[in-house]
């Protein structure tokens, strides 16, 4: 008869170390989403790691994982804006519209269309002015490849950010940081010219500048 093959005493192999800036930056998010035992949507950001505390706003959240998982990349940022403070939604926003789309610098890539997005690229976009909320725009960390919205001219794009309010009925947050998804409108070259709040739900969408980048 068969035997049964003997067991697996082997304890698991490590965790893979980050072989890029992006699987850095991947690492950090996820590590933030499992330590978190609290969040609360704040422009002034409170981190206490023993704790789980993560208390930021959109920006706060971005900053505080690039500057821990990408310094470098975050530093050339900070400098390119000529502020010591962390940069807010539409500062990162024009950092990367300072490139030519799908073009480089320091560090850093813009990424041309929505359809190119994979985890751990960053959307940023302004406020737009018909909409005003206080905030300069918003900011995110992409969660997946995005796909086509039933909706004409939108993609949908898994997200990770810090925010007050969800993105619709997928969204998992049950305090400031979370998942969810938004819905970024393109035109026909496929670059984005616009959002809607929550991907595939929201009845109102906007265009403003919006930019995509990518940790290099």
């Amino acid at each position: 008869p068969d035997t049964a093959p003997a067991a697996d005493t082997a304890p698991p192999p490590p965790p893979a170390a980050p072989t890029t800036n992006t699987d850095a930056i991947n690492a950090e998010v996820a590590r933030q989403l499992a330590a978190m035992k609290s969040s609360a949507y704040t422009h002034t950001t409170f981190v206490d790691e023993a704790k789980g505390i993560y208390n930021y706003d959109c920006s706060g959240f971005v900053a505080y994982a690039l500057n821990r998982a990408y310094p470098a990349g975050f530093a050339t940022i900070r400098a390119a804006l000529g502020s010591d403070m962390h940069p807010k939604a539409a500062e990162f926003e024009s950092f990367f519209e300072t490139m030519p789309l799908g073009g480089s610098k320091a560090g850093w890539m813009r990424v041309a269309r929505v359809s190119d997005l994979r985890k751990g690229d960053i959307v940023a976009w302004v406020q737009p002015v018909e909409n005003p909320n206080g905030n300069t725009g918003h900011i995110m960390f992409v969660d997946g490849a995005p796909t086509v919205s039933k909706r004409a001219g939108e993609m949908i794009v898994p997200i990770v950010d810090a925010t007050s309010s969800p993105h619709g009925p997928s969204d998992t947050r049950t305090t400031a940081l979370g998942k969810g998804a938004v819905g970024l409108i393109v035109n026909s070259a496929g670059a984005p010219t616009g959002f809607y709040w929550t991907g595939g739900y929201s009845s109102a969408g906007y265009s403003t500048p919006i930019s995509l980048g990518r940790a290099l």
